[in-house]
């Protein structure tokens, strides 16, 4: 395959962060000896003038991932949605785009390298309306025109309240998410482990409106098969299904966050059912699953 394109590409993407060269090793024979070049196409990484081993492949996806994973990339420029859409489909969790000119740009690279770790984050330099846009996938985009007089904090709020689904699957790659920007509680669905995916698609409508009437909760599933002792050990699910309340700060190790949880019967799967009980927990008209369980072992 030929490597021109793709690597012109990634010098697209990666304007501004990252420098590309090219040099004609058959001109530069003192060069390329120095560096010892047997083999045409070959990529080199340096980094402060030093030569060090290049891990990536040779298609633009994959020459951007690596870079962006071993330098300090942070934010990634693109011109056309095309390429956005391209840049999306490789990316794992949310996608955080911005759209607009220099101080804009200067805003978000900084939001970029304080939370690299929650997404991705891409750059389009225009002369239209400056905006922030939210993506869960190409089809799912959320959007907050902002001004030049917009400060970083307001942006970073709209990221906040937009980069998780309404009712979405908690997986290894994402969890770190939900403990960096914690909500106050997080309300758990525990589905069969042979049916967890199929059952919580036929559910979402449910817990979308769960959500919806508590937007100060994080309504998720989880894979209730390969995570099964997270599930019985930390959050309690030992039947399914059961729909579990964690109320407190996830990431506060210093705090012991307050477990709430109820079995259910399928007839219960209701929104209104769900919400009533979500209520009652936040009143303080339901007994911690903690205490109750020491209560059990005391008789």
């Amino acid at each position: 395959m030929r490597l021109a394109p793709d690597y012109e590409q990634a010098a697209v993407t990666l304007r501004g962060e990252v420098t590309f060269a090219e040099v004609d090793a058959f001109v530069e024979v003192e060069l390329a000896t120095k560096f010892k070049v047997d083999g045409y196409p070959i990529i080199m990484f340096f980094r402060w003038g030093k030569a060090e081993e290049f891990g990536g492949g040779r298609t633009n996806a994959s020459i951007v991932d690596w870079l962006t994973q071993n330098t300090d990339v942070v934010l990634q420029d693109f011109v056309t949605d095309t390429e956005l859409k391209k840049l999306i489909s490789n990316s794992v969790g949310p996608s955080f785009v911005a759209r607009g000119g220099s101080s804009l740009k200067a805003n978000f690279k900084q939001i970029a390298g304080e939370h690299r770790a929650i997404g991705s984050f891409y750059f389009q330099g225009h002369e239209g309306a400056d905006m922030v846009q939210v993506y869960q996938n190409f089809d799912s985009v959320a959007r907050l025109e902002v001004s030049p007089d917009t400060d970083s904090q307001m942006i970073l709020s709209f990221l906040r309240e937009r980069a998780f689904p309404l009712f979405g699957e908690v997986r290894e790659d994402n969890f770190n998410m939900y403990q960096t920007w914690p909500r106050e509680g997080m309300l758990w669905a525990c589905f069969n482990p042979k049916t967890y995916r199929k059952d919580a698609k036929e559910h979402a409508a449910i817990f979308h409106q769960v959500a919806h009437a508590f937007p100060q909760l994080h309504v998720v599933y989880i894979d209730t098969y390969e995570y099964d002792e997270y599930l019985v050990d930390e959050i309690g699910c030992d039947f399914f299904p059961t729909i579990v309340l964690v109320v407190g700060n996830i990431s506060d190790e210093s705090v012991e966050p307050g477990r709430y949880k109820k079995r259910m019967s399928q007839s219960q799967l209701n929104a209104g059912i769900v919400g009533q009980w979500v209520q009652d927990v936040l009143s303080g008209l339901v007994e911690d699953a903690d205490d109750l369980e020491a209560a059990d072992h005391m008789m």
